[in-house]
């Protein structure tokens, strides 16, 4: 079997006025995929002649596109490529050469302006799948602002010990098409960041706190409050009954900008807890984690399964990772 790679395609126009959304357009009734970056035709830009003014990451972004289908010829590997509409996925593979369209006229600013479609023909692997079907990590892929922001992006995979943030996303997908020999995951990376704070507010809810909201929106700095009612209750942690907690919920801090913050924000109150899937607290917060205010997943794994109410919905929620279907992973944590 060829080894795979994975990436997100976000088809979108700023001036997009049909009824259908871009994606439904283009991937279910014109059944190709796209890019679109200004006037220039698949020969001008591969040429090296880009006369639309375009950012850096734009222009990275179509040229890793429109090389794609030679790049995995070089390198041996099988494109896959998955884009989430507005009420459906497709999974598919590019196939040949891309071609450009006819141009996409529209206004812009008060003016008349064109694109022009630089799109493959594809092999459908899995083609209009209601959002309602797929895992919820791929559902929501359009909430993780790396991918809402851009355009084409891959979907890369790294070594487990350094959370791999999207190994997970690529399981999802692999448990639609079929899995690959030898793939292994945790199953904490198999959820998404809405999932993780759900995770955490059920877990301090069935320890005697009182959760308000699961999710704390646009509140600057934390993302849940929970405030300790039944002491006799809490076998998370060490606080008093009228304790407040304000939490934050990260997938990782991988940025050292961010651990410097987080560690101002932790030192501010001796009520701010941080908690992520990281497999070891980051040096720079060593001393919070040694209070056991900074908890990492192992933390995580013996609070789940110290309560089999939470356990049971976070099985119930990763069910189609279930190893009985061919995934390779510890199960249950």
């Amino acid at each position: 079997m060829m080894k795979r790679r994975y990436f997100n395609l976000n088809i979108k126009h700023p001036c997009w006025d049909k009824e259908l959304s871009a994606a439904d357009y283009w991937l279910g009734e014109r059944r190709v995929a796209p890019v679109f970056f200004g006037f220039d035709s698949v020969e001008e830009v591969m040429s090296g002649v880009i006369k639309t003014s375009l950012e850096t990451k734009q222009k990275n972004e179509m040229l890793e596109f429109l090389n794609l289908t030679k790049m995995a010829i070089v390198q041996e590997f099988d494109p896959i490529i998955i884009t989430i509409g507005s009420g459906h996925a497709w999974i598919y593979r590019p196939i040949g050469v891309p071609k450009s369209g006819a141009k996409l006229e529209f206004q812009r600013n008060g003016k008349m302006a064109s694109d022009v479609p630089k799109y493959y023909a594809l092999e459908f692997i899995a083609d209009k799948i209601p959002i309602a079907r797929i895992p919820y990590i791929l559902a929501s892929m359009k909430t993780n602002q790396a991918f809402s922001r851009g355009t084409f992006r891959e979907i890369r995979s790294v070594a487990a010990d350094e959370l791999a943030s999207y190994r997970g996303n690529i399981a999802a997908i692999q448990s639609i098409i079929g899995w690959e020999p030898g793939f292994s995951v945790d199953p904490l990376e198999c959820i998404s960041s809405i999932e993780f704070e759900t995770l955490i507010a059920k877990l301090f809810e069935s320890n005697g706190f009182f959760v308000p909201a699961h999710r704390g929106g646009g509140l600057k700095d934390v993302d849940l409050f929970a405030y300790l009612e039944r002491e006799f209750e809490n076998r998370l942690l060490n606080v008093g009954q009228k304790s407040v907690l304000s939490i934050q919920a990260k997938m990782a801090v991988r940025n050292r900008g961010m651990r410097i913050k987080l560690g101002e924000w932790l030192q501010s109150s001796s009520e701010n807890y941080l908690i992520t899937l990281e497999t070891r607290p980051s040096l720079e917060l060593m001393k919070f984690s040694d209070e056991g205010r900074y908890l990492t997943r192992d933390w995580i794994k013996s609070a789940v399964g110290s309560v089999p109410a939470v356990n049971g919905w976070l099985s119930r929620s990763l069910q189609w990772a279930d190893p009985g279907n061919g995934y390779s992973a510890t199960w249950p944590l």
